[in-house]
């Protein structure tokens, strides 16, 4: 593949071994309350706005309240079976080069992956999975991947499968684990986001 068939996150281990974010795929990003899966996605959407010169090159549809920033276009939306018609027309109308779904209701991946596809664009689909405790520690435990489908419907259709994990809420260090990856190796990669900015 070459290289202008990605959009760059910006995160450098990430695009260095994965490539990107591939143009026409659909990418499913999991993390649990508190371990920072927003301000991630507010990460990439800002190096994307940078890379191409506009903040309304990444597009944020979202059915709940989200505090008012230049990152991205926010598009409040019902997540319904027009909600793909919504995002194709949104995102001709930008000239959007980033999808991002964020929705606290299951979110169909299959009608995604078909609206990726069209728009020759990566979807990222943002969920919230459950706190789930260690029994002995007391520590949040990585995700597994049969907790997706609790939030998301034909979770077969996502090309990238990844969860960013926090063990504990005092540190600054985050895991980037990708579960999945249709287009090549998966890997396990770390991250340290700015406090000041860690609200979600």
């Amino acid at each position: 593949m070459k290289a202008d068939d990605y959009i760059k996150t910006g995160f450098t281990d990430f695009d260095k071994e994965i490539g990107g974010l591939r143009k026409g795929s659909l990418i499913l990003l999991g993390a649990r309350p508190g371990n920072g899966r927003m301000t991630f996605v507010e990460d990439i959407a800002r190096n994307v706005a940078s890379d191409f010169g506009y903040s309304d090159s990444a597009l944020l549809f979202t059915d709940k309240y989200y505090r008012n920033n230049k990152v991205f276009k926010i598009i409040k939306a019902d997540n319904s079976p027009i909600l793909a018609d919504t995002i194709q027309s949104q995102a001709l109308a930008y000239n959007a080069k980033l999808i991002i779904v964020n929705f606290e209701t299951p979110v169909d991946l299959s009608a995604m992956q078909k609206v990726a596809s069209k728009l020759n664009m990566p979807i990222m689909v943002v969920t919230c999975l459950s706190v789930r405790h260690s029994e002995d520690t007391d520590e949040i435990i990585c995700p597994a991947l049969a907790e997706f489908r609790e939030t998301v419907r034909n979770l077969d259709k996502a090309d990238i499968l990844m969860y960013i994990h926090r063990s504990n809420f005092e540190s600054p260090f985050l895991e980037l684990k990708v579960l999945k990856n249709s287009f090549g190796e998966t890997i396990t990669a770390g991250l340290l986001l700015n406090e000041d900015y860690f609200k979600h």
